[in-house]
């Protein structure tokens, strides 16, 4: 399942090269692109324990590419688990062009409460 869910992320690392190994997004990624074919908890999960042991993540941009355009209370709670340890500072996420409700943004909030260095937030509700 790891190649399928690695097929869903486009990451760039530090020197703008392009990676597609698990290690090497864990270790080097800095810009992290997440596209989301289904609404399955279980494929968010997975991305978000991705997300969660990266190192030096700089940005995140995720793209819902279903029909829903909707981030669930639970895909966020998935893919940005405030409860892991981040050791990155994020500086910019977006989530432009998805719907989140009030619910997935309650949801939301402990995770951008641990980024202090956030700067940028982009998301419509």
């Amino acid at each position: 399942m790891d190649e399928d869910i690695i097929d869903k992320l486009a990451v760039i690392g530090h020197h703008g090269d392009s990676l597609s190994n698990k290690n090497d997004i864990i270790n080097g990624g800095v810009l992290m692109t997440v596209e989301l074919v289904s609404s399955l908890d279980e494929e968010g999960r997975e991305i978000g324990s991705i997300i969660s042991r990266c190192e030096k993540l700089k940005r995140i941009r995720v793209k819902v590419l279903s029909n829903e355009k909707v981030l669930s209370e639970s895909m966020i709670t998935a893919l940005f688990r405030a409860d892991g340890p981040h050791d990155f500072k994020l500086e910019s996420l977006q989530l432009g062009g998805t719907a989140i409700g009030p619910t997935g943004l309650a949801a939301l909030v402990p995770f951008l409460k641990s980024q202090p260095e956030l700067k940028e937030l982009e998301l419509h509700c």
